[in-house]
């Protein structure tokens, strides 16, 4: 048989192999690689998991002043965690004692009249009613939950309102050069790295595909 004919059809076996193993690697993370395909970062999990945090620990933002220590360390924790978070704007509101707490605007209606106009995500969170909304404006809400974490608002049961209003991406990608640590900011590098990841997934995975097709 023909020596160039031998290495042709070898190297061609090699191709494909080499094809195969990259169409098999890393199969069982497919699941996890498809949420990432054309995703939106305002329904992501990484955004999720910051309206978590914030959700969670801004109630003790507003309780605990005659409690025990404990709950004023949590309180001092949940003030520290939400001031770091310069990029969303946060409202919150203890609905018995009128207690506030914000990490920008000291005003509900300035408040409420700045985001509902300027920020594209707004959501509205009352732990005692368990409601959670998101505001399109001050009297137009929609009741929503979020995909991986359910309602934010049955984490608690305290008489308090939440407010957390999201910032454009470009906003968020300014604090880059502001505060690389901005712990929206990180989430939404994970998120970033996370489709990348993806779209390599998918496309080595095509092209292997397509290689195999053509020999």
């Amino acid at each position: 048989m023909d020596i160039k004919l031998i290495k042709n059809k070898n190297l061609v076996a090699l191709v494909i192999c080499f094809c195969i193993t990259i169409i098999t690697a890393n199969i069982d993370m497919k699941d996890f690689y498809m949420n990432y395909i054309n995703a939106d970062f305002y329904k992501s999990y990484e955004l999720e998991q910051v309206l978590y945090e914030i959700a969670t620990q801004s109630v003790y933002t507003v309780v605990g002043d005659n409690a025990s220590e404990k709950m004023l360390d949590y309180k001092a924790e949940g003030r520290n965690m939400i001031s770091n978070y310069t990029t969303a704007n946060v409202f919150v509101i203890n609905n018995d004692s009128k207690e506030v707490y914000y990490n920008n605007i000291s005003d509900i209606d300035k408040y409420l009249k700045t985001v509902t106009t300027s920020y594209p995500n707004v959501y509205e969170i009352n732990f005692k009613d368990k409601t959670m909304y998101l505001l399109n404006d001050k009297n137009n809400k929609v009741r929503v939950s979020t995909n991986h974490f359910g309602n934010l608002a049955q984490t608690k049961k305290e008489d308090v309102t939440t407010y957390i209003a999201i910032p454009f991406i470009i906003n968020i990608e300014e604090m880059k050069e502001i505060n690389h640590n901005e712990p929206l900011y990180v989430k939404y590098k994970e998120f970033i790295k996370n489709t990348d990841a993806a779209n390599f997934f998918v496309g080595c995975k095509i092209i292997a595909s397509t290689i195999i097709i053509t020999y």
